[in-house]
């Protein structure tokens, strides 16, 4: 299989790393931890650090495809899948957590992992793991792909066309409308020492460009 470039861009969008990592199969989420750069290449979570590029585990291809990917603060790996199976990656050791309806997005935000089922967002206390999980909060209206969360609390995820903020109530706004027929990529938010000029990335497969938007992350 054909390798792909991961490149490194800086927060003012230039090319600095054309290379920073090769990879195989098809591309999926990315996230950073504590120095550390994770990504899913199908169904492989690979990582890169100061000891180069190194895989943390596979995740078995009966669980389906690897939708989402969260960093935990032991350096724990948890994985959501299309299948709706949320897994965690310790040491090459994939143990099934949960299972419902595909997983579509996870953010892990203080000891609190937040899982996405297509519309439903819920929490799931991490340690300890038998801890409560709280009330499920519909998104959107059909289907979310996609979580992050922003400066002022809400969470950013795409519904279709569009890009979403929605507060802890499930009181949304649009930040993005796009072409109906365009399909968007996978969106990321990006912090700044001043939450008003908070950004978000969005990636357009079919033109081949990542566009940013700024966030306005102290309004209302």
């Amino acid at each position: 299989m054909k390798e792909k470039s991961i490149a490194q861009v800086s927060l003012e969008g230039k090319l600095v790393n054309a290379d920073f990592a090769t990879s195989s199969g098809p591309a999926g989420a990315i996230r950073s931890f504590d120095g550390k750069i994770y990504w899913a290449s199908g169904n492989q979570i690979q990582s890169k650090g100061d000891r180069g590029v190194r895989s943390e585990g596979l995740i078995p291809s009966d669980l389906g495809a690897v939708t989402d990917i969260a960093i935990g603060k032991k350096g724990e790996i948890y994985v959501g899948t299309s299948s709706g199976a949320l897994v965690r990656l310790t040491g090459d050791k994939a143990v099934t957590l949960q299972k419902g309806a595909p997983v579509t997005g996870l953010f892990l935000l203080l000891d609190t992992l937040y899982v996405l089922r297509q519309r439903f967002l819920q929490g799931v206390s991490l340690y300890p793991e038998t801890a409560s999980k709280t009330s499920p909060v519909a998104l959107c209206e059909k289907y979310c792909s996609g979580l992050e969360h922003t400066s002022n609390g809400k969470w950013l995820t795409a519904n279709g066309s569009k890009i979403l903020e929605v507060s802890e109530k499930g009181n949304s706004r649009t930040l993005y409308q796009g072409d109906p027929k365009a399909l968007l990529g996978r969106a990321a938010y990006a912090y700044q020492m001043e939450p008003a000029n908070d950004f978000f990335v969005v990636p357009f497969p079919a033109e081949g460009v990542i566009r940013a938007f700024r966030v306005n992350a102290v309004s209302k």
